[in-house]
């Protein structure tokens, strides 16, 4: 795995790439021709993804049957995947709501590049189905921290909708 090799300090490690544009703006994982190559042991390795410092919620906190599966996970690969982490940001928004703006300026700007990208509308549908998460996992994120984070390693920045903290 990526990060294991990174955590090593071994070189030479190939650094997946995440394509926004591919599948008309929806993204996956570019292709590994198409991945960078870091020659040296990295010095920090800095992780963005979903899910990542959620905490799993008790069954009867999950008032929407499709995030049984998101919390089964959350329970146990990233539970681990957390554990590994030395320090954390979080960055705090007012509310998830502003994620539909934000992913639609940016799939704006690549429609005026003449890239793939989704529709307004498309961006909705795509958006539509972060939300149950984004209500359920970021007020205990907020609240109490990521998900297997060292008291003292997190650090803490609340942006507002322009994205200024």
């Amino acid at each position: 795995c990526t990060l294991e090799a990174l955590a090593s300090g071994r070189p030479n490690v190939l650094l997946p790439r995440y394509t926004k544009s591919a599948h008309q703006g929806r993204g996956d994982r570019a292709p590994e021709s198409e991945w960078d190559r870091l020659p040296n042991a990295a010095d920090v390795v800095l992780l963005e993804g979903w899910c990542l410092g959620f905490s799993p919620l008790m069954e009867e906190e999950i008032r929407d049957p499709s995030l049984g599966p998101v919390n089964t996970y959350l329970e146990g690969d990233y539970r681990t995947l957390h554990r590994t982490m030395e320090a954390w940001v979080v960055i705090q928004i007012d509310s998830p709501k502003i994620v539909y703006r934000w992913r639609e300026q940016a799939e704006a700007a690549m429609r005026a590049e003449g890239r793939p990208a989704m529709t307004p509308e498309q961006v909705k549908d795509f958006a539509d189905r972060y939300m149950p998460a984004y209500e359920h996992y970021l007020p205990g994120l907020y609240r109490d921290g990521p998900d297997g984070a060292v008291e003292g390693a997190v650090l803490h920045v609340r942006i507002d909708d322009s994205r200024t903290p």
